[in-house]
């Protein structure tokens, strides 16, 4: 198992398999950039986890929700990867650590492979967390069950 703290507030634990990818995959990757978080990898199930956080000011964290964030961010994802034939899901919303949080998924591909990815976002006080999964489409189902495991294991401390 794999524990991640973010932002000293939000633990996350990842299944056996995960850790941090060395410095040459790392160079390769193209992420969003959204903050400080980690980078995990899983070379059995061919998948990423990337989990960070974004503190907003106090006027926007007022005003923001977080349906309009993840609806917003959806676009940004559909938008960097048109190159990629992304196909987009929906925003839809879910409960995660207690928060209100939002979900979309995708599928796109990549190298002559064909992907998905599932994004949350959580947003409690002036604080949105990301966390993103990415892996191959024939290991979709087992990807999914990871997701799952790990959305459960996250608590506020």
């Amino acid at each position: 198992m794999k524990e991640v703290l973010l932002n000293e507030e939000l633990a996350l634990t990842y299944p056996e398999g995960f850790a941090a990818p060395g410095e040459e995959e790392m160079q390769k990757l193209q992420f969003l950039n959204k903050g400080p978080g980690e980078v995990l990898f899983d070379p059995d199930r061919h998948m990423y986890a990337t989990a960070a956080y974004q503190m907003i000011g106090g006027f926007q964290a007022m005003l923001l929700n977080i349906q309009d964030i993840g609806v917003n961010d959806a676009k940004a994802v559909a938008k960097a990867m048109e190159p990629y034939d992304c196909r987009m899901g929906e925003v839809a919303t879910k409960e995660v650590a207690g928060e209100k949080a939002v979900s979309y998924s995708y599928h796109y591909t990549a190298q002559g492979k064909e992907m998905f990815g599932e994004s949350t976002e959580i947003k409690k006080g002036k604080n949105i967390y990301y966390l993103h999964f990415y892996g191959r489409a024939e290991e979709e189902d087992s990807c999914r069950a990871v997701i799952v495991s790990v959305l459960g294991s996250a608590v506020f401390k």
